[in-house]
């Protein structure tokens, strides 16, 4: 009988066959034996492959555990949408981005937690990437469970499934704090260049109008020397008292702009009150005032902000917009909430009211670095008002902090 080559794992079953087959009757027929021996052989190597098989399931089990462990714990927000939109895959930092539970994400549109202003937009860019294959990128308002909003960087990616459906591989990285960063750099840049600027005009006015008006009296004085009548004498100090009350009303301006000692002298609502006035005056605005009793005890960290935010924005207004503005400055219980509002009936009619929407952005900085919120709104009667609201702990100092409250 021919010998039959064996394979190495064979070879073994073969031998361990054998040692079993020596044990036997000698009885035994060797048709039988040989029967016998084939099957153990088989038996052998069935044995053999099975514990490959579970060799190569568990290595396949601890793999597909480290990919779900490197999917849901990932650093970043996975999806995959299918053609309508829905969510049919999330990993749990999706899931926490979004401060929902992953199951209640499922099948549920992709849309919906998109702001309203960005709807549209994302509809078109999920169009466009289902019909290319290479990466698209695209940023989005997005909005959590809780109604908050955040900015969120979308990388979005054609993929098809083994049964030709196609369906869309999103990562999602909020962008906020790249924004704050990118935000606090331009604030901080803005801010280096407005006190070059605020240098230049004070040099400006001290040469030009301070220095001039100096240079003026002293030749006024070098007149008053040569000999003239009384009535000639008493026109030249007439008219250098002129010239030193000008150039004491100069200083005065130059002192208020660098720093309203009116805040620290007579306090906050009286500092409005005279800023409101001076605008009024010089700028042909029509100004209403009402300040809460609470708000006496600001103190000058919130003070000089909401006097800065004041001149901002009446200057900007009056400039603009419209010809009568009210201020309100109410104390609530968490915050304090700074109010302009344009007055019915002393609307200029050749400027629109939209501009008084368009806030300086120097005046958005500064909101923003008080950590405040700014807030628009349209009323009836075509009334324009714009809202500060600053936080306020109870029972700590007023300053700058996160606002509570709601408009």
């Amino acid at each position: 009988m021919p010998r039959r080559q064996t394979s190495p794992p064979a070879a073994q079953a073969e031998g361990r066959v054998r040692l079993q087959a020596g044990r036997t009757s000698p009885l035994v027929s060797l048709s039988k034996r040989t029967l016998v021996h084939e099957l153990q052989v088989h038996q052998v190597e069935l044995e053999q492959q099975n514990e490959e098989l579970l060799r190569a399931h568990r290595e396949l089990v601890a793999a597909r555990d480290r990919f779900i462990d490197l999917f849901d714990f990932a650093p970043v927000a996975y999806l995959t949408l299918d053609r309508d939109g829905r969510i049919v895959e999330a990993n749990l930092t999706a899931a926490a981005e979004f401060g929902i539970d992953r199951s209640s994400m499922l099948s549920r549109h992709f849309v919906r937690f998109v702001a309203l202003p960005d709807a549209d937009r994302w509809q078109r860019v999920a169009e466009r990437a289902f019909r290319r294959k290479e990466l698209m990128r695209t940023e989005l308002l997005l909005l959590r469970a809780d109604g908050t909003d955040f900015q969120a960087e979308l990388d979005c990616r054609r993929v098809m499934r083994l049964d030709a459906r196609a369906q869309l591989r999103v990562t999602l990285t909020d962008a906020s704090q790249r924004r704050l960063a990118e935000r606090n750099r331009r604030i901080a840049a803005g801010a280096s260049t407005a006190r070059d600027v605020e240098r230049r005009a004070l040099a400006l006015g001290l040469h030009e109008g301070l220095g001039q008006q100096l240079a003026a009296l002293k030749l006024h004085l070098g007149a008053l020397a040569l000999p003239k009548d009384a009535t000639d004498n008493q026109t030249m100090v007439a008219a250098m008292a002129a010239e030193l009350d000008e150039a004491m009303n100069l200083v005065r301006q130059m002192s208020t702009d660098l720093h309203p000692l009116m805040l620290e002298d007579l306090g906050l609502g009286a500092a409005l009150d005279w800023l409101t006035r001076d605008i009024a005056v010089r700028l042909g605005l029509r100004t209403e005032l009402h300040i809460d009793e609470d708000t006496a005890g600001v103190d000058e960290a919130l003070a000089i902000p909401i006097y800065r935010l004041t001149e901002l924005a009446l200057t900007h207004f009056a400039q603009f917009v419209v010809a009568g503005i009210s201020i309100e400055l109410v104390q609530r219980p968490r915050d304090l909430v700074l109010l302009f509002q344009s007055v019915p009936g002393h609307v200029r009619s050749e400027a629109p009211l939209r501009p008084m929407m368009v806030l300086p952005e120097a005046f958005k900085d500064q909101v923003h670095l008080l950590g405040g919120r700014l807030m628009f709104s349209e009323l009836p009667g075509d009334i324009r008002r714009v809202c500060v609201s600053l936080g306020v702990q109870p029972g700590k100092p007023r300053g700058p902090g996160p606002s509570d409250g709601q408009v």
